[in-house]
């Protein structure tokens, strides 16, 4: 499947038209909350304090604060987009995973609550998939279900996935990274459009927030990881689909 030729466009367009739904609704509740306050203020100020009358007035500045800082966020998240665009197949918002990025070779990139989230997910032959930004959507299902089977960090795992992920965390300026093999139950029923294994890697309290650059650096090795993070899941006698 070929590449859109400006794959962050859409997601720009969504983007903004989230940004512009929720200022209008900020804008209106806004309105509304000082408008009332004014009137009775203005009305009857004999049963408000002088300090209320300064609350009021500082309701539309604080709205016009807030946003500054949103259009600020919503520039720094289109430009991270922008520069991401060699590498970058899709982006978009997911319900309760926040944005999404998804990359030429099946790398997935999540920005969480607890920093940025790597993902790889295994198609149905065992390999590799490489899905579209819609395609996760599928390959998502039952991913809570899973099982764990193999977890790397400081103090767990074999030592060179340690020493490989340590040197992923330090140049990603993380406090700490932990990576994951999940897999489906035994007894889960076979779909074909779900993901036969998926591999993560968390990088907690990064400090490379929204640097498109660092990431680009460092996605093929994380991609490599991932993938040996798997095989050798494979080794250990789990119940892992051969690839084909």
């Amino acid at each position: 499947m070929g590449l859109p030729a400006n794959p962050f466009v859409e997601f720009e367009r969504i983007h903004g038209r989230k940004v512009a739904t929720f200022t209008a609704g900020y804008v209106v509740v806004s309105g509304v909350y000082v408008g009332t306050l004014a009137y009775f203020v203005l009305t009857i100020p004999e049963m408000f304090p002088s300090w209320f009358i300064w609350y009021t007035i500082a309701q539309p500045l604080l709205f016009g604060l807030l946003f500054v800082l949103f259009r600020r966020a919503f520039s720094r998240t289109v430009k991270f987009a922008r520069t991401l665009g060699p590498r970058l197949k899709g982006a978009g918002i997911h319900l309760f995973s926040g944005i999404t990025y998804v990359f030429d070779d099946g790398l997935t990139l999540m920005w969480t609550s607890g920093g940025p989230q790597f993902l790889l997910y295994g198609s149905s032959s065992g390999n590799r998939a490489t899905p579209s930004l819609e395609q996760i959507r599928l390959l998502r299902r039952g991913f809570l279900r899973m099982v764990q089977l193999l977890r790397v960090d400081r103090r767990h795992g074999p030592e060179p996935l340690r020493d490989r992920l340590e040197a992923l965390r330090d140049e990603m300026g993380s406090r700490f990274a932990f990576l994951y093999v999940f897999a489906p139950r035994s007894s889960a029923p076979a779909d074909p459009t779900r993901a036969t294994w998926v591999a993560t890697i968390l990088f907690g309290r990064s400090k490379a927030s929204l640097e498109a650059e660092r990431v680009l650096r460092m996605m093929d090795r994380t991609a490599s990881l991932l993938e040996d993070a798997v095989k050798t899941a494979r080794t250990q006698g789990s119940t892992l689909p051969a690839p084909l």
